[in-house]
């Protein structure tokens, strides 16, 4: 006699959100389409659009340069945020309570960083950077701002 059980499949966002949080650079890497757009900062902080090799090798830096609280590495905590007001709009990584990556050294406490994720059935086609500033803490109300190349 065979159980049954529930069968869980994960979306390409979960599956991109563990491999970032898990420092898993090959994994990324395998979900990210060759032909994709992504977000990235250059050496001076200005937010460029990059192929998928830049984003790599950024989010690499990124992991360098992140503050770790303790000796051994941990996988990053991270929460996935669909918008309340469009539900076909892109979903957001959040890293860390938006602490990850490190987008601005003068973000504001009620400013979380984020991953903007556009994708299709099987591949991340772009990621783009924003803001979730909390509006309300109860319930959690969050105002996203985008942001863009050049800033």
């Amino acid at each position: 006699m065979h159980s049954v059980g529930k069968t869980y499949k994960k979306t390409i966002i979960t599956e991109l959100a563990e491999a970032i949080s898990s420092f898993n650079v090959g994994e990324v890497k395998s979900l990210l389409s060759d032909e994709g757009t992504f977000a990235m900062q250059n050496d001076d902080a200005v937010i460029v659009i990059s192929g998928k090799e830049e984003f790599i090798s950024w989010l690499t830096r990124c992991y360098r340069k992140f503050p770790f609280g303790g000796r051994f590495r941990k996988r990053l905590d991270f929460n996935i945020v669909q918008s309340l007001h469009h539900s076909t709009g892109s979903p957001i990584i959040v890293f860390e309570e938006g602490r990850f990556p490190v987008l601005s050294a003068d973000q504001a406490r009620n400013e979380q960083s984020g991953l903007v994720i556009k994708s299709d059935n099987n591949k991340i086609t772009g990621i783009d950077f924003c803001y979730l500033i909390m509006k309300t803490e109860n319930p959690f109300i969050y105002e996203k701002r985008y942001l863009t190349t050049g800033q």
